[in-house]
């Protein structure tokens, strides 16, 4: 079952139950959920709260396909955006910890992340990370270093592919 999400100009956004297709003058990129990366820019979280729902740019693609910017007039973005978001992240969760679990080391841009450590630039342990946060646009790693939190890396948000995933895998990874 489809449903056609909106159109802009000849482009347009389909809903499928796996996935889905994105549209536009340059032709037609269908993404399934469970294997779609989003790229997107992100204004504001701190821990223990929600990314900012909304993006004004979503890019999809997949690990070895060429991205596609859903076109911005698309109508429904306050809708579609976070159910794409969410959707991606439902079908993709349990494997990304499996994955850590058996010991692989997952990318997400500039950041990589194992059961123990996060890579940026840096290496810091899951242990000495004390806050993850957005602002501005930026998704800053703190960790405490001689009692003083200090900035371990900071990158644009739009650099962190499927940063919803990365936001939700941080927070578990700093639990344990």
């Amino acid at each position: 079952m489809a449903a056609r999400l909106g159109s802009d100009h000849g482009a347009r956004l389909d809903w499928f139950e796996h996935g889905i297709l994105v549209t536009t003058c340059h032709g037609a990129r269908a993404v399934r959920f469970d294997e779609m990366r989003v790229w997107r820019r992100v204004t504001e979280g701190t821990d223990g709260t929600a990314l900012t729902p909304m993006s004004l740019t979503y890019r999809v693609g997949t690990a070895s396909g060429a991205a596609v910017t859903i076109p911005a007039g698309i109508p429904g973005r306050a809708q579609w955006g976070p159910a794409l978001v969410e959707a991606a992240v439902s079908a993709r969760l349990a494997g990304a910890r499996a994955r850590l679990d058996a010991g692989v080391r997952l990318e997400f841009g500039p950041f990589r992340i194992t059961r123990t450590t996060i890579h940026g630039n840096r290496v810091a342990l899951w242990i000495q990370v004390r806050r993850i946060t957005v602002h501005e646009g930026l998704i800053g790693v703190w960790i405490t270093r001689d009692g003083k939190d200090v900035l371990l890396q900071a990158y644009p948000t739009e650099l962190v592919n499927d940063i919803d995933l990365f936001w939700t895998l941080s927070r578990d990874l700093r639990s344990e």
